[in-house]
């Protein structure tokens, strides 16, 4: 099969070669037309009607062998289309029967009773892990509403403590603290402080 791809491979190879040829002929033989057209044109300028004619005859056969080569390039061509067609399709065909036959390998490797088992499988614990996402989700939606119910709470209790001049310092649920003893506790460090400098002055004055 291989041996047939290749050699049917060159022989395109060959044809394109050889078109590219038919239609160098035919650029040239129309160049040849042209140069005789113009020496057929000198030749009447200068009165020489004989090599005029000769001129505009070989202008003529130029002109027939140009078409000739491009009709046969063109041909060429089609031939050439045709058989890149059968080449790609041969080469599909070859790829496609490797891949039949590495599917057919791989379904008889792995019996399509497991297969539906795993993805069941599969798709159960799927299932199950949207399950436990949703309860965890429902916790933790349940806990933030807990915490925003008692700091709202305790915003209201210090809304209240300040509408009543009540002195109070809402610290946290739960925890009350005053200013009472905050006021009591500096009397304290006041009065820490006076006997502090009292024994300081009877010691200067020893």
């Amino acid at each position: 099969m291989m041996r047939t791809n290749k050699k049917l491979f060159d022989q395109i190879f060959e044809l394109k070669y050889l078109c590219k040829q038919l239609n160098q002929h035919s650029n040239k033989c129309e160049q040849e037309e042209k140069a005789q057209k113009k020496k057929a044109k000198a030749a009447l300028e200068k009165g020489n009607m004989e090599g005029a004619k000769i001129h505009a005859s070989n202008a003529i056969r130029k002109k027939g062998e140009a078409l000739n080569y491009l009709k046969l390039a063109s041909r060429l061509d089609a031939v050439i289309s045709r058989l890149d067609q059968q080449n790609t399709l041969s080469q599909v065909n070859k790829s496609a029967t490797g891949i039949t036959k590495n599917i057919n390998r791989l379904l008889s490797s792995v019996p399509t009773e497991k297969m539906a088992s795993n993805m069941g499988e599969f798709t159960q614990a799927l299932e199950n892990l949207d399950v436990a996402t949703a309860s965890m989700d429902d916790a933790m939606n349940k806990q933030a509403a807990s915490m925003h119910d008692d700091a709202a709470a305790t915003e209201l209790l210090q809304q209240l403590a300040d509408e009543n001049d009540m002195n109070l310092k809402i610290a946290a649920p739960g925890a009350v603290t005053t200013q009472l003893t905050s006021e009591n506790e500096g009397k304290d460090k006041e009065e820490e402080g006076d006997d502090l400098m009292t024994r300081l002055n009877q010691l200067k004055a020893l």
